[in-house]
């Protein structure tokens, strides 16, 4: 497991963390952000981290040992590299967290048992020691062998020096008298082996007093380590570097990180930026209609780009060009938004300038100003389209590759070496043949060539051989790259991941023919069920109602018109009955589409209530509508929500007593979902009767259905449409109290009023 990063400021505050860190623990980041370490630490070494602190900041860094406490309860060893470092003018102190578990539990067996030792020292992870207090080699491991390129003979005919590839002999020395004093160290550096080669390590070594003095010592190769380090300084130093400004705000769009440009630009500094909206930049110049587009292209396409007027902290009103970027998890979830932005307040004004200028230059200009506002167009068009290459690149689900026109591998993404095991320093510089299987006929690579030379794109399915040798089936996809002379210069691959699909597609095929046979079936029953029972029904609903309004005539009998009220109501309810079986028909088959948009749920509550009044009123039961002022907005299809609206409504009136009440209320919850009730005062039910209630044609017995006995099909149906947006339904219900259905869509379909 890759080692824990721990930053705190000098009160020993945490203000950041690794997931590593987090992992080792047991704790998610945000139950540790705000904690100290002293409330982490054992007892016996809580009431140390002052002391430790002012070691750090009087030495700049220092190394130590302690025990912290999971969450769990049980103790975690560890040994914290600790430097200080300063950003806005505050010091905060860095540490790389290692779990030494492991090691401190060795060097605890090692001093009760020889056997536990001779098989400590020959673990193939570490290298490891025993040399005296003049530095020669006393006891060597099969690891450290294999790292140095030394046998065991000649090692234990060295000293320290010999090996030693950046400290002097004296320094050598110097060290281990220091270490007769202290009993322990860790420090990095590099040895040199036998072919000459060198690689750094870190050296962990202890002082046994036993035999006159010798030195334990464990031998640690970090030179991935090293490189990794290399590359995250790189990275630090571009993110701090950079005259653009960065603002990382988490899944609720609260700010947890700035690079320096953006305090340079807005004026405020991380502490007063970390935890807040994004809004705080707001200036006020945009209506809700701006924000909401905003929000629409985020939800739609994860980006968004434009200009935008904002407010510093000094309340000076800039504009600024800003680009949004949305980060999801491997679940999908939205984790992160990454803004990036620049002020081009001085850009906006030479723009105002020179088109004040145009009116005077108008016929000497002209031309030139047409020129710049296309190129202008076509680097912001570049620019946008490169950064979104870029992500989707190194973001694919696909493995990507990059040759030159000779078929030279020149860039690989993070999928090329998840996929294969080959790193990109392994396979830059080679040929795409390193991954072939040999299974794929020789006729397929010939066509291929002959496709991506010709300047074609080429498609097809062949098997790929991982570093391991594995093989795996994979659809790739090979075009050819031109420059602006339209001249090949590169080609780009994509593969996808195929093999499952290749196992299951004959399966896939026989489950589909037989699907397909009972698709058929059921479509043409369903469609034989809407001809032939609606037709009839149309006519016995048309004649009744001609019957019950008299239109030739009275009928002359009170129980005729009796009858014919019966019939139409009947005829009615069944037609009723054949929509809704259609509709979780369609749901249940994946065929019902969505016409989603921006919508009002309030006032999409409110016309269902309008649908329903008379109902309500002729059993004198209170329907109350949402009353939530300014009440975000939902991305999702109106008529399917009125829908969803009214069955729970129609639901909640036909179970409710005369004089009772139905409620709607909605809110957003803690994750940013809206959420919907529909409350009714009515008989309620129990366990059985809301497992019954979900059930396609379910009914709860109750003498209240009177005449609105209902199909049985209205909750399940409900809840069909209400998956379809992303949603869930749950019911809530006790005998004699009432019945609450909540009603949760995705925070992803909320789009705030206020963005």
């Amino acid at each position: 497991m890759a080692d824990g990063v721990l930053i705190v400021d000098m009160q020993g505050v945490i203000v950041d963390c690794n997931p590593a860190f987090c992992n080792r623990l047991g704790y998610g980041k945000d139950e540790l952000l705000g904690k100290t370490v002293k409330s982490l630490d054992t007892p016996e070494h809580a009431d140390r981290v002052p002391e430790r602190i002012a070691w750090i900041l009087r030495d700049g860094e220092a190394t130590f040992e302690t025990a912290l406490y999971r969450k769990d309860g049980t103790v975690l060893s560890v040994e914290l590299n600790s430097r200080l470092f300063e950003a806005d003018g505050q010091h905060f102190i860095f540490s790389i967290v290692r779990d030494i578990s492991e090691r401190k539990s060795l060097e605890a067996d090692l001093k009760k048992n020889y056997e536990i030792y001779h098989a400590a020292i020959n673990t193939p992870a570490l290298g490891f020691w025993v040399v005296d207090m003049q530095g020669q080699f006393l006891e060597v491991n099969d690891a450290y062998i294999q790292q140095s390129g030394y046998s065991r003979a000649e090692l234990l005919n060295m000293r320290i020096p010999d090996i030693e590839a950046i400290e002097r002999p004296e320094e050598t020395a110097a060290r281990i008298e220091k270490l007769m004093r202290t009993g322990y160290d860790r420090f990095r550096s590099a040895h040199r082996r036998k072919d000459g080669s060198v690689w750094p390590v870190e050296i962990v070594v202890t002082v046994s007093k036993a035999q006159g003095g010798m030195m334990v010592v464990f031998v640690e190769d970090i030179e991935e380590k090293v490189a990794q380090e290399n590359r995250l300084a790189q990275a630090t130093r571009v993110y701090e570097a950079m005259d653009q400004a960065v603002v990382v705000t988490d899944g609720d769009n609260k700010i947890v990180s700035i690079n320096p440009a953006t305090t340079t630009i807005t004026g405020y500094s991380l502490d007063e930026l970390q935890g807040k909206d994004p809004k705080i930049f707001a200036s006020g110049r945009h209506d809700r209609t701006f924000y909401a587009e905003m929000w629409g292209s985020l939800i739609e396409t994860g980006h968004w780009a434009g200009e935008i007027w904002d407010k510093r902290k000094d309340g000076e009103i800039y504009v600024k060009h800003l680009t949004i970027n949305v980060i999801h998890d491997e679940r999908g979830k939205v984790s992160q938004y990454v803004s990036v932005f620049s002020d081009i307040t001085h850009r906006k004004q030479a723009e105002i300038e020179l088109i004040e200028a145009y009116d005077e230059l108008e016929e000497r200009v002209a031309d030139r100003t047409k020129a710049l506002s296309a190129e202008i167009a076509i680097r912001r068009r570049t620019e946008t389209d490169l950064r979104k290459l870029s992500r989707a690149v190194e973001h694919s689900a696909h493995m990507i590759f990059i040759t030159n026109f000779n078929g030279v591998i020149e860039y690989i993404n993070p999928k090329f070496t998840e996929w294969l095991g080959y790193t990109a320093e392994e396979a830059i510089g080679q040929k795409p043949s390193m991954i072939k299987s040999g299974d794929t006929p020789d006729e397929v690579y010939s066509e291929l060539w002959q496709t991506i030379l010709a300047g074609n794109e080429w498609h097809g399915e062949i098997k790929d051989r991982r570093k391991d040798g594995s093989i795996f089936w994979a659809s790739a996809a090979i075009a050819p790259v031109r420059d602006e002379n339209d001249a090949i210069t590169h080609f780009i691959a994509v593969h996808e991941n195929i093999t499952t699909r290749k196992e299951a597609e004959q399966a896939m095929l026989d489950a589909r023919r037989a699907a397909e046979v009972a698709n058929k079936a059921k479509t043409d029953l369903m469609a034989n069920m809407s001809h032939e029972l609606r037709t009839p029904l149309n006519a016995i609903i048309g004649f009744s109602e001609s019957m019950k309004c008299s239109v030739f005539g009275p009928l002359n009998n009170e129980h005729y018109e009796e009858y014919a009220g019966f019939i139409h109501s009947s005829g009615t309810h069944l037609l009723q009955l054949i929509n809704d079986i259609l509709d979780v028909s369609a749901v249940e088959a994946d065929k019902l589409e969505l016409r989603e948009e921006v919508t009002d749920v309030c006032e999409i509550c409110d016309i269902a209530i309008q649908i329903l009044r008379p109902k309500a009123e002729n059993s004198k039961i209170l329907v109350q509508s949402i009353h939530t002022p300014n009440f975000p907005l939902l991305f999702a299809d109106p008529l399917r929500l009125k829908q969803i609206f009214i069955n729970l409504i129609s639901n909640a009136v036909k179970f409710t007593l005369p004089n009772g009440t139905v409620s709607c209320n909605a809110f957003i919850d803690d994750e940013g979902c809206m959420v919907v009730n529909v409350t009714d005062s009515g008989i309620g039910m129990d366990e059985a009767g809301i497992e019954k209630a979900l059930e396609k044609f379910g009914q709860v017995d109750s003498s209240l259905s009177r005449t609105y006995e209902g199909t049985g099909l209205g909750l399940p149906l409900t809840k069909g449409l209400i998956e379809l947006h992303g949603g869930t339904m749950e019911l809530a219900s006790e005998l004699g109290k009432g019945t609450t259905i909540t009603v949760r869509f995705p925070a992803e379909r909320v789009v705030s009023l206020n963005a």
